[in-house]
């Protein structure tokens, strides 16, 4: 059990990174269900932006980060698929805000 313990906080100490963007994108998911408006750029895929199903997304893609950390056994090719669509969905937010922004005037 002790050993346990060690292997797990020495996961954790190897990859803060993967812990942080897990975090936030499960925050960010959480955000996106709460707000029913969020995105109103690009109006053609707003409503899809706007579904709970999206925020969700961030949701189940932060939980697999944080559960890559603690897995045993790290598949490389897992990491890089997660990371990949991390980059992807965070991407079209931010694109998707900018463009909010903008059309707003700011």
């Amino acid at each position: 059990m002790k050993n346990q313990k060690l292997v797990f906080k020495s996961s954790i100490k190897e990859n803060p990174l993967h812990i942080m963007l897990g975090l936030f994108q499960i925050a960010i998911g959480i955000h996106l269900v709460l707000s029913d408006q969020y995105f109103i750029w690009p109006p053609v895929l707003s409503g899809i932006a706007n579904d709970d199903i999206f925020g969700g997304a961030f949701v189940v893609l932060g939980t697999l980060l944080l559960y890559w950390v603690i897995d045993f056994n790290r598949s490389v090719r897992f990491d890089h698929a997660l990371l990949i669509v991390s980059a992807f969905m965070m991407t079209f937010f931010d694109l998707s805000s900018a463009g909010t922004l903008y059309q707003a005037g700011y």
